[in-house]
């Protein structure tokens, strides 16, 4: 009977997240399409130079932002879960403002910072003065990019994946497009790119801000704790997050990062080109994601080894049953990819939108792997998982990038992921006793 309940449970989690998924897919491709545009209209209208300086600034204005949160914003989504449950709606409340000061506050700081070190940045390091200005401009949105955050995990905390989906999918990418277009047509010039940045995360933290007070207005009324009694708390629990922000955008931003050091902004348009094709490998778990994260912590707190087992090893399957056909069409066509969506300019980077393509493939299992490791507390260990493979990923790529160039960064991105994934998949068993691609590893052998 306990056998027939289980099963029963399974299939209908597995239900629930095959019903949210199509929400979130539907947004995802929307959001895919609309930055895809935004990028080539960048690309295609203000050539591959200007796009490798927009690249260059986002991976700055993300790896401080990272910086920036602090560690707090992913802890925040656990922890109203957690006051939720225990009815401490006032701890909710505390934690909100209490993060909220604290992110406009350091929102403020790192931008004046940004502002005064944006010309040595755009010299020293990246060798053009056209770097400064882009820089200075994005800078204005880290305030707003924070905060919005902030509003957009309370969504989350609360279980609104499809609000937090429209916003963050839909709105964000849809309307930047729209502003960069009406900018252009405008005759604003490059600094629309900067522009069209900044005002979408004023309009995304105005957004958020409305829904998540809906959610906390709601509420029942309960006493309002100190700061002390709250934020420290917290923090404890999300301070290696920082450093996994942090390594995360390291991690993943170190190619084209060298890249501009080692040779030019061209080479990093023409790199960021092939690495925006790629993104199209997260559609498959970020459409999962989103409520896998807090149903496999809810079974986890109620000791459900067997759901959590078979309700992760599916994910896995249906994440690479995507991810698979994915490899094929984006490995045998990349080149008419390129061309078609950047124009003939971009063809140099087909050979390495091939490569990438491995390394994303193995890669796929990165998210699944590092929530699973979250789920058990063990941040450290995720800590410690990204900074061995961010130190691996750096070496390869001062190693190989000034002997082959932007073919050499691409070996170094899948050699490190490769044997990152491996890494977790080891990691996955020895912590919950099964193998994440078990039903996968034939189709896997075949493609590699």
């Amino acid at each position: 009977m306990s056998a027939q309940k289980e099963n029963h449970e399974i299939d209908y989690y597995l239900k629930l997240l095959v019903k949210s998924s199509f929400f979130i897919f539907f947004a995802i491709v929307v959001s895919k399409l609309a930055s895809y545009g935004y990028k080539i209209l960048i690309a295609r209208y203000f050539g591959a130079e200007t796009y490798g300086l927009f690249s260059l600034g986002l991976i700055i204005i993300t790896l401080i932002s990272s910086i920036a949160t602090l560690g707090l914003n992913d802890g925040l989504v656990r922890y109203i879960s957690l006051y939720r449950g225990k009815k401490k709606f006032g701890y909710i409340r505390r934690l909100v403002i209490s993060l909220r000061n604290i992110f406009l506050i350091v929102g403020i700081l790192f931008t004046m910072i940004l502002v005064a070190f944006a010309p040595i940045i755009g010299e020293k390091i990246f060798h053009t003065e056209k770097f400064t200005p882009f820089l200075m401009g994005m800078a204005f949105s880290l305030p707003f990019v924070l905060l919005s955050n902030l509003y957009l995990g309370v969504l989350r905390g609360f279980e609104h994946v499809r609000t937090y989906s429209a916003l963050i999918n839909i709105y964000q990418n849809t309307f930047r497009l729209i502003i960069l277009f009406l900018l252009i047509m405008m005759g604003v010039g490059v600094i629309a790119v900067s522009i069209s940045y900044v005002l979408v995360f004023v309009g995304l933290f105005i957004l958020s801000n409305y829904y998540a007070k809906k959610d906390l207005n709601k509420m029942p009324k309960s006493v309002i704790p100190k700061s002390n009694l709250v934020v420290p708390e917290v923090f404890s629990y999300a301070w290696p997050l920082l450093f996994v922000g942090i390594l995360y955008s390291i991690f993943y931003w170190t190619d084209s990062l060298l890249l501009g050091y080692f040779t030019n902004a061209e080479n990093v348009g023409w790199y960021s080109a092939a690495t925006t094709v790629i993104s199209l490998f997260g559609i498959a778990p970020d459409i999962f994601m989103q409520l896998f994260f807090p149903l496999i912590s809810f079974k986890s707190s109620e000791g459900k080894k067997e759901i959590i087992k078979r309700l992760t090893q599916q994910v896995t399957k249906w994440i690479y049953l995507i991810n698979i056909p994915l490899f094929i069409l984006l490995f045998l066509f990349s080149d008419y990819l390129l061309g078609i969506l950047f124009g003939s300019e971009f063809l140099i980077a087909g050979s390495i939108l091939k490569i990438l393509a491995c390394g994303a493939l193995f890669s796929s299992v990165v998210g699944i792997s590092t929530s699973l490791i979250s789920i058990k507390g063990k941040t450290k260990m995720v800590l410690s998982n990204f900074l061995v493979f961010t130190i691996i990923n750096i070496l390869l790529n001062i190693l190989l990038i000034p002997r082959s160039g932007m073919i050499g960064a691409a070996i170094a991105t899948l050699i490190t992921q490769v044997l990152f994934s491996i890494t977790l998949i080891v990691q996955i068993k020895k912590m919950y006793g099964f193998n994440l691609i078990r039903s996968l590893r034939k189709r896997l052998v075949v493609i590699c």
